[in-house]
């Protein structure tokens, strides 16, 4: 599941981090592709997504994709530069480039061409610009335009703004993430999956024990997608618990996963971090506030919806 890729140095950044381990966790069945591919269900669907009308299993899939869409499993370390740069540091030289004007601290503009990373066989295409909103302390902001990443199981093209504060006493971290109240677009083309998810009013808030290398986050936002037939609202009702350096998944938390017409579902967290924990899921189709169904899913079966 470890993703080798590594483009910035953000703690957190759920959005391009999902969009990694779709790459990531994606492989087999298929063959690869390395284009979008996603012309047929890509387009804004502004329907209201309407549980009463689906079956508990549809209604767990499009919970899934949701809640995974929106970086699920926080894989914000393996983005970390060994070198502490804030950009990937070659390229290798193989194939491609990475025109920078950026200042000697890392900040500025990118344009990745055709850059190739050998030891995972990612290429990345497009401009990335890291910019910085306050000169004291960790307070930046991350804009990519249409920077398409491509591996042998996926391409995905991400567009959009992720703001980033972060403050440490060197033992506890904290900060938040948002998209400064604009869109972020994550468009997915796969063997498995094509389409396009839109992300509005995204914030997360996070607290690190940077010892324990355990995370406990807090997230609300919206998500829309052809796939899901409209709009999702995502929102952890209790904080999520992971530990993210020998856990693939959350241990512990609630998620609440709305339709836009009452419907709900609580996913709650019941399992070891492990892709065999289980996530009971309580559904109230008719939003009448009486859930009609329990049901134990695992991490594999709800949570890799996507890959």
């Amino acid at each position: 599941m470890n993703n080798l890729l590594k483009i910035i140095n953000l703690k957190r950044s759920s959005l391009l981090v999902s969009a990694l381990l779709i790459a990531a966790c994606g492989g087999g069945g298929g063959g690869s592709t390395d284009t979008d591919n996603s012309n047929n269900n890509s387009q804004q669907n502004t329907q209201i997504v309407d549980f009463s009308t689906k079956t508990d299993a549809e209604i767990t899939a499009l919970a899934g994709n949701a809640v995974n869409a929106g970086g699920i499993e926080d894989k914000s370390d393996s983005l970390e530069n060994n070198s502490g740069s804030p950009i990937i540091t070659p390229c290798d030289n193989q194939g491609g480039t990475i025109d920078s004007q950026a200042d000697a601290s890392g900040y500025g503009t990118y344009t990745f061409l055709n850059c190739t990373l050998t030891s995972s066989s990612i290429t990345i295409n497009g401009q990335f610009i890291y910019g910085r909103s306050n000169v004291t302390g960790f307070d930046d902001f991350f804009t990519f335009n249409t920077v398409k990443i491509a591996e042998s199981v996926a391409t995905f093209t991400l567009n959009g703004e992720l703001h980033e504060s972060t403050t440490t006493d060197g033992v506890t971290e904290s900060g938040k993430l948002s998209i400064n109240g604009k869109p972020f677009t994550l468009i997915i083309a796969s063997s498995k999956l094509n389409g396009t998810f839109t992300f509005n009013n995204f914030d997360e808030s996070y607290t690190d024990d940077l010892n324990a290398k355990q995370s406990v986050t807090t997230i609300s936002y919206t998500v829309s997608s052809s796939n899901f037939g409209g709009t999702l609202t995502v929102k952890t009702i209790t904080p999520v618990k992971h530990r993210y350096i020998i856990d693939d998944y959350p241990y512990e938390g609630v998620y609440e996963i709305t339709d836009g017409q009452g419907g709900k579902v609580v996913a709650t967290i019941q399992g070891s971090g492990l892709a065999t924990g289980i996530v009971n899921l309580q559904i109230d189709k008719d939003g009448d506030g009486t859930f009609e169904s329990s049901n134990d899913v695992t991490w594999s079966e709800f949570a890799e919806k996507l890959s």
